[in-house]
Order: C-alpha cells, then structure tokens, then sequence
C-alpha cells in the first residue's frame, strides 16, 4: 500500500504565544516522526517529501498548503498515484496536545478511519504517543502506552491501557467531525451542549441537525447537517473574532496611552479584545508634547499604530521657525501688493492729469470754433472745417485719459484692499 501522509496546525490567529504555543515547524516534525513510525509497522510504503514535490511540480499541481478538504486531498492522491492518504492536524488547548487524523481512501474519497487523542505534557510526550498511533492507523494492536507501567505476566487483573477515540464509521450510524479556529470552541447539536473542538461522533441517528460553533469573543458558526449511516461529515469553522486587536508603539516607550480618556496602559502596549468603533487616542509623556488621533477599530483585525513623540522645546523652536516664517510671508505679501497698488495709483494720477490738460485744450478749441469772424481776421469754410475737426480729435482724446484715469484708480483700489490686509495678518 502506498500511502502519503500530511499533518498541519491550526489555531486561533494572532492569539498563540511562541513561548507556549504550537508552531508549523513543530507540525512539520511531528509529520517526519509519524512518516517514520508507520514505515516501521512494515504494513506501507511511504513516498519522500522530495519525491512528493517533484510529482507534484511536473503534474503542474499547486500545493500551496491549502489543500485541506476531502476532494483537493483526493485529487493531490490521485496525482501522486497512492491508495491512501493520511491527513490531519495538531494543535494545543490548555495542558494537552490534540492530535486528529484520518485516513481517506483515494479511489473512492471515503474517510477509512479517524482517530483522536489528547496527549497530556510537553511536545516530547507527543513523540512518544507516535508509535502506538501509527500502528493503530494500520490496523495493529497499538501497545502499552507511553509512561504505564509494564502489566505483569502473572497478574491478569492488571489495569489495560487506555486507547486512544479511533472512529471506524458505522453503517447504521452517522459520524460528524468537527474543527474549528479557534481550539476548544463549544459545540452543540439541536441546541444541546455536546463537547468542544475538536469533536467527533459516530453514533448519531440518521436525521437532520443544527450545529452551532461558538466561543468567546467569537462569532457563533452555524449550519445544518443531515446525518447519514455510513457517511463522515467534517465541519471546519474558521471563527471571526468579535472584537479587534491593537498594537500601539511610540517613540519614546513608556508614553501612557489613553482611549477616550480612559487610560489602558504604557507603550509598547497590546489589547488583544477591544471594542470596535472610532476612540480618541492620546499619548502622554512628561517633557513631551500630547499627542491626540482619531483611531478606528474593526473587528477580527489587528491594527498596529506607531507614533513619534516631540518633546516641547521641539514644537517650541518649530512655533518660533513657523512665526518667523509667516512673517516674512507677510512681509512678501505687502510688498507685492503694495507694488502693484502704488504702481496703478501712480499711474491713474498721470491719465487724470492728462484728462485735465486735455479738457482746457478740449475748451480752447471750442471756443476757437464757436469765435465770429471779423473783416480784419477772414475764416475761410475750410479753415472753419479745420478747428471742428481739431475740436472733435481732443474730445476722443480727452475721453481716452478719463477711461485710462477710471481702470488704473479701480486696479490701485483692488490692489489696496489685499496690501492693508497684509498689515495686519
């Protein structure tokens, strides 16, 4: 039998500590060892990572790790030309590691076998639980468990050692499994509280079944599930966190960080559950200006604020670099302006002057035109023509200056208005 074998790790985003938590890497071990246990069972032959990939890459496959559900891993078995394919996942709740696995068939996508366990201890005790499991998967008899004391030859009432939950799905029965992100999320069934995750049952009557996933600070999953004997229903929930989460840093540390005034603590500072909505942040240092921003929260995100503090001298010496500034704006602004209206004024007054001269010349002319003639001093018509043509020429003229005198008198008082509002802003 060739098999192919795949463990992952799953959790609650953003809410696992390295010291404490469980990582890809330690899955990826976790596989190496149980990939070594089960050859030594001598009941399988197993393909290398190495030789997986290259399959994989000349089949044009994407295993891009998100192969999770029944019909991409039978596709990826199909592919890789094995019988069987054990898959599942590791994760830690409390004290105990939990460890799920399934073995589906590839030819049919039918799940073989499942089986879970809670391994109490370190990451090392895991280790130890491996062989039993592996020969369990085949079909052996598992063995003593890790850390019992050997049962004596001549002692038949000696206590035996606990299994492991294997499920073998039943003809009469349906079987559900369910996994959620977060672990150890509540289950219930028709409105009745029956474990947390990872859950499985396989005594479950055939019928129709409301499943409800929820935990704290989480949305609540919900769906239906029409129980069938002989079929396994694997239900994944990926749980959306109900509240946000948020990383605020400054620079300087140590500024008290206030949300609508109510003071949550010193940076570097994290709220893994904060309400979401739109806070008034303020960032508080002594010798250092407050700093005060509108922060919008949403929920199922994590948010990261970085700041940079001034100190007062800072924005003391900025305010003085800032007035300096502003007043040598000003200073540019009067002095444009006040160009340009004094330039317009002066030049209003010459058409004035012009208009006047060309007035007195304008009644001169007229005068000269309207003056009888004598016998002494003759008028000819053409010369009579002459001083009305000379009469209506200063007229054009003097009406020119007046027009020139009215726009450059306009231009100078529009000028005026922006220079003595200079003055004083």
């Amino acid at each position: 039998m060739l098999i192919y074998i795949s463990v992952s790790f799953f959790s609650c985003r953003s809410r696992v500590k390295a010291a404490g938590g469980l990582t890809q890497a330690d899955a990826e071990l976790i596989t190496d060892h149980l990939n070594t246990d089960l050859f030594k069972t001598g009941r399988i032959n197993l393909l290398e990572r190495a030789q997986i990939n290259d399959i994989l890459k000349e089949q044009g496959f994407q295993n891009s790790g998100a192969c999770t559900d029944e019909a991409c891993l039978v596709q990826m078995g199909q592919v890789l030309g094995v019988e069987e394919i054990i898959t599942g996942s590791i994760g830690k709740l409390g004290g105990l590691f939990l460890v799920n696995l399934r073995s589906i068939d590839v030819a049919n996508g039918k799940i073989i076998t499942i089986l879970s366990e809670d391994v109490p201890g370190s990451l090392e005790e895991v280790v130890k639980y491996l062989p039993g499991i592996a020969r369990e998967l085949v079909g052996l008899e598992r063995g003593p468990t890790p850390g019992a004391p050997a049962k004596p030859a001549d002692s038949p009432d000696a206590p035996t050692p606990a299994k492991p939950s294997v499920l073998r799905p039943s003809k009469n029965a349906g079987t559900i499994v369910v996994e959620s992100i977060p672990l150890g999320s509540a289950v219930t069934l028709n409105g009745k509280a029956v474990g947390v995750t990872p859950y499985i049952d396989n005594k479950l009557v055939p019928g129709n079944y409301k499943v409800a996933i929820s935990a704290p600070h989480h949305a609540t999953y919900a769906t239906e599930y029409a129980a069938i004997g002989g079929e396994v229903k694997r239900i994944v929930a990926d749980l959306s966190c109900d509240f946000g989460r948020l990383v605020v840093l400054s620079q300087p540390e140590k500024a008290r960080a206030f949300f609508d005034g109510r003071l949550r603590g010193e940076t570097p500072l994290t709220i893994d559950t904060i309400y979401p909505k739109t806070y008034a942040v303020e960032l508080r240092l002594q010798g250092y200006r407050t700093l005060i921003e509108q922060v919008v929260v949403a929920k199922d995100t994590t948010d990261t604020l970085s700041y940079a503090l001034f100190t007062t001298a800072h924005f003391d010496s900025a305010r003085v670099a800032q007035r300096r500034a502003s007043l040598g704006k000003r200073m540019a602004r009067r002095v444009v302006f006040g160009v340009l209206a004094g330039g317009a004024w002066g030049t209003g007054i010459y058409f004035n002057k012009q208009a006047s001269l060309s007035i007195d010349k304008e009644k001169k002319l007229w005068a000269l035109y309207n003056e009888t003639p004598t016998h002494a001093d003759p008028v000819t018509a053409a010369e009579f023509e002459q001083r009305y043509s000379d009469y209506k020429h200063q007229t054009r003229v003097t009406d020119r200056n007046r027009a020139g005198r009215a726009v450059f008198y306009s231009v100078g008082g529009v000028f005026s208005i922006p220079f003595v509002i200079s003055v004083f802003f």
